[in-house]
């Protein structure tokens, strides 16, 4: 029997791939919404309002898959937005019953207001805790390359972009610092097969997952591995961070857009965040485990 899978976010550069995978799977029936949430509507709507308006047509949902995050120019409306959304997306999993939610994060997720995209994620993540059979994928800086080598990535896939024209043109590639923090990366297709994996199998459940592919790297090493693919001489020329930061002061560079490349901040260790850890050399050793 067929699983019924809603996919929210079905638009964005992962949801897109989970869409492709989930359809080709004769194993699910996949649902994704016809339009993005009206903010009004998420801010001003009850939760039974805006069920009624976005999820009743909707009926015998078996899981969720959730990519949804909403990106404000100010921190507090972009955590206002995000926080209620997912609260009526909690109600309808509560009002239909859905076994399952698998709700994309990141591994910037972190309590530290500094940083606020994984504030907001963080904060997002604790909504989940009252939930039963949720899981929590945090997935690294998510990349791609097409046919023709083009390095694709990022939140929209297309925050690499500035990196591939350097590439192209061999020009010399920017260097926040000293390049030497960590960068953790996973492919798009990894992460995508990986979600179907947690559809398909009861594992894993109410459990936050940091999802990366092979070893950490640093910002360097990943720079000279996309070099060493795409056939390229790697030349790179060093920012300190004093003159990043007086940068995105007056505006020359934008500080979320730098913050969304890296997908990572360098202002804290990583390794604290890290505490289960999957790796894509270790998913045939979590199906046997059935």
């Amino acid at each position: 029997m067929k699983q019924n899978i809603l996919l929210i976010g079905h638009k964005s550069f992962l949801g897109n791939q989970i869409k492709k995978l989930i359809s080709k799977d004769s194993k699910f029936k996949i649902f994704f919404l016809e339009k993005y949430f009206l903010e009004n509507d998420i801010l001003l709507f009850n939760n039974k309002e805006f069920y009624k308006k976005y999820f009743l047509k909707y009926k015998k949902i078996d899981a969720i898959v959730s990519c949804l995050h909403i990106h404000k120019n100010e921190f507090k409306d972009e955590l206002i937005l995000n926080t209620k959304a997912y609260k009526h997306i909690l109600y309808f999993s509560k009002i239909q019953k859905i076994k399952k939610i698998v709700y994309l994060s990141s591994i910037n997720a972190s309590k530290k207001k500094s940083s606020p995209y994984g504030y907001v994620k963080h904060r997002i993540e604790n909504l989940f805790n009252k939930y039963k059979n949720f899981i929590i994928v945090r997935p690294s800086t998510i990349i791609s390359l097409d046919k023709q080598k083009k390095l694709l990535g990022g939140t929209d896939g297309a925050s690499l972009n500035l990196f591939e024209k350097l590439f192209n043109y061999n020009l010399p590639i920017p260097i926040i610092g000293d390049g030497k923090y960590l960068f953790t990366i996973c492919f798009l297709n990894d992460l995508a097969n990986f979600i179907i994996l947690l559809l398909k199998d009861n594992i894993l459940l109410n459990k936050k997952i940091n999802f990366f592919s092979g070893e950490f790297l640093n910002f360097n090493t990943f720079i000279d591995y996309i070099g060493l693919i795409k056939k390229k001489n790697v030349y790179k020329f060093y920012l300190p961070l004093p003159l990043i930061n007086f940068l995105c002061k007056l505006k020359i560079l934008d500080y979320k857009k730098i913050n969304n490349l890296l997908n990572q901040r360098i202002y804290y260790n990583y390794y604290d965040l890290i505490k289960k850890k999957i790796k894509i050399n270790q998913l045939i050793k979590i199906t046997k485990k059935k």
